[in-house]
């Protein structure tokens, strides 16, 4: 199966700027492609969504236009905020949702992917209670219906 590295543009809230990330995904058919990584920045997307594409007018890169599918996984972004702090809740998100679904970008920040068949609020709850007590912070990039809280 073909892989490309697909161009997503987001607004990066740190910088408050727009921004690139270069996602891997796999052809489906033309112009249209599943992601075969978890997002490390981009909001909305997660590991296993099908997308449109189009060409982004730079050489022969794609780039993200559209949704075709939703893989009903999310994508949570991390960062850890003292010193230790990821390998202080590392061992626990692997418990809940496996090291696999664990996207590494530096000693102080990594992205998860969370599966549509994981029940998410013990991962949530954890989260939250380590963030409270300042040890990580926590953003739900793409959060979906499946693991939105129930009304």
């Amino acid at each position: 199966m073909e892989t490309r590295l697909i161009r997503v543009h987001y607004y990066d809230d740190i910088n408050e700027q727009n921004d690139v990330e270069e996602i891997l995904c796999e052809k489906v058919a033309d112009n249209i492609y599943r992601l075969i990584e978890i997002p490390l920045w981009a909001y909305s997307l997660a590991f296993g969504d099908i997308i449109f594409v189009s060409n982004d007018g730079h050489r022969d890169w794609l780039a993200f236009d559209k949704f075709c599918q939703f893989s009903n996984n999310s994508t949570i972004q991390l960062i850890e905020m003292q010193e230790n702090g990821l390998g202080q809740v590392l061992p626990k998100i692997k418990e809940i949702i496996g090291e696999d679904n664990i996207r590494f970008n530096s000693p102080t920040y990594i992205a998860m992917n969370v599966p549509a068949q994981i029940d998410y609020l013990p991962l949530k709850n954890f989260l939250m209670e380590m963030e409270q007590k300042n040890i990580i912070g926590f953003k739900e990039a793409s959060l979906s219906p499946q693991h939105r809280p129930k009304e």
